[in-house]
Protein backbone atom coordinates (compact mmCIF):
# COMPACT_ATOMS: atom_id res chain seq x y z
CA UNK A 1 0.00 0.00 0.00
CA UNK A 2 1.32 3.51 -1.10
CA UNK A 3 0.47 6.99 0.89
CA UNK A 4 0.87 9.41 -1.37
CA UNK A 5 1.13 13.01 1.51
CA UNK A 6 2.07 14.95 -1.47
CA UNK A 7 4.94 16.33 0.44
CA UNK A 8 6.52 12.63 0.60
CA UNK A 9 5.32 9.47 -1.07
CA UNK A 10 5.77 6.35 1.69
CA UNK A 11 5.46 2.60 1.81
CA UNK A 12 2.53 1.10 4.50
CA UNK A 13 2.99 -2.56 5.58
CA UNK A 14 -0.10 -4.42 7.01
CA UNK A 15 0.29 -4.89 10.99
CA UNK A 16 -1.35 -7.46 12.60
CA UNK A 17 -2.10 -7.91 16.74
CA UNK A 18 -1.49 -11.19 18.32
CA UNK A 19 -4.67 -12.55 17.15
CA UNK A 20 -3.55 -12.18 13.62
CA UNK A 21 -6.43 -9.32 13.09
CA UNK A 22 -5.41 -6.29 11.03
CA UNK A 23 -3.91 -3.82 13.87
CA UNK A 24 -3.16 -0.96 10.98
CA UNK A 25 -0.84 -0.28 8.66
CA UNK A 26 3.14 1.02 9.42
CA UNK A 27 4.83 3.56 7.96
CA UNK A 28 8.14 2.07 6.12
CA UNK A 29 10.01 5.07 4.82
CA UNK A 30 11.22 8.03 6.62
CA UNK A 31 10.39 10.78 7.82
CA UNK A 32 7.63 9.07 9.53
CA UNK A 33 9.13 5.78 9.28
CA UNK A 34 7.57 3.20 11.98
CA UNK A 35 4.14 5.60 12.42
CA UNK A 36 1.28 3.27 12.60
CA UNK A 37 -2.13 4.17 10.56
CA UNK A 38 -5.67 3.46 10.73
CA UNK A 39 -8.16 3.44 8.55
CA UNK A 40 -11.84 3.81 9.32
CA UNK A 41 -15.18 5.67 9.72
CA UNK A 42 -16.13 9.04 11.52
CA UNK A 43 -19.42 8.81 13.72
CA UNK A 44 -21.35 10.60 11.25
CA UNK A 45 -19.94 7.84 8.36
CA UNK A 46 -17.49 10.10 7.00
CA UNK A 47 -13.83 8.39 6.14
CA UNK A 48 -10.88 9.10 8.62
CA UNK A 49 -7.53 8.07 9.25
CA UNK A 50 -5.50 8.51 12.49
CA UNK A 51 -1.95 8.85 12.86
CA UNK A 52 -0.67 7.23 16.24
CA UNK A 53 -1.44 5.56 18.94
CA UNK A 54 -1.54 5.51 22.40
CA UNK A 55 -1.39 9.57 24.10
CA UNK A 56 -0.50 10.67 20.59
CA UNK A 57 -2.74 10.17 18.08
CA UNK A 58 -4.24 12.75 14.70
CA UNK A 59 -7.53 12.10 13.25
CA UNK A 60 -7.46 13.11 9.35
CA UNK A 61 -11.19 14.29 7.73
CA UNK A 62 -11.43 14.75 4.09
CA UNK A 63 -11.77 18.39 3.79
CA UNK A 64 -14.38 19.64 2.12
Amino acid sequence: LMLDAGEFVTQLKAKVDDDGELDGYMQIDPPLQGALYRFGLAEDGASIIVLGEGAVKYTFVVAE
